[in-house]
């Protein structure tokens, strides 16, 4: 399970429709509507993956959260590893832009330049959540959809989608 940074996971694509991701994933465990975007959310429990939809985008796949202890990012597994090993990680690929929150029960590391959330609680991630990138704050950079199945450059990128 590798995350394909501004792409997706595996074979799922920011920008695919509810239905595509079904087709990949199966129907959802569980479905709810959030209060703050009014966006869809699938939950897949056996995969420990949640998608988001965007009501604003055409109900576009827009965010991904992985629990899963399989999953990678630049071929290494991240679940369980310490604040220090991401930051460490980000730093040694190239990310500098790397921000800090610390809240009651758990800790989050952002990086911008990925548009990636990293959950830590107890000094140890717990969940990764990820979206497209962004040409500026307001317009998204879709991938390219014929990347499905491929090992997508940074170059394959565009800002049609």
């Amino acid at each position: 399970m590798e995350i394909k940074i501004g792409i997706g996971l595996d074979c799922l694509v920011f920008g695919m429709s509810q239905k595509e991701v079904e087709d990949i994933l199966g129907k959802p465990d569980k479905t709810s509507e959030t209060e703050k975007d009014k966006g869809i959310v699938y939950y897949f429990y056996d995969k420990l993956i949640k998608t988001k939809f965007d009501k604003e985008e055409d109900l576009k796949l827009y965010s991904i959260e992985v629990h899963n202890p399989d999953v990678k990012m630049f071929k290494k597994k991240l679940i369980n590893k310490t604040k220090g090993e991401i930051e460490s990680l980000l730093l040694n690929n190239g990310y500098k832009k790397i921000e800090y929150e610390d809240y009651d029960t758990f800790d989050i590391i952002f990086c911008e330049e990925i548009w990636t959330t990293f959950e830590f609680e107890l000094n140890r991630l717990k969940n990764i959540e990820f979206s497209p990138l962004f040409k500026d704050s307001k317009n998204i950079i879709w991938p390219n959809r014929i990347y499905h199945n491929h090992s997508i450059p940074k170059e394959g990128l565009n800002e049609e989608g």
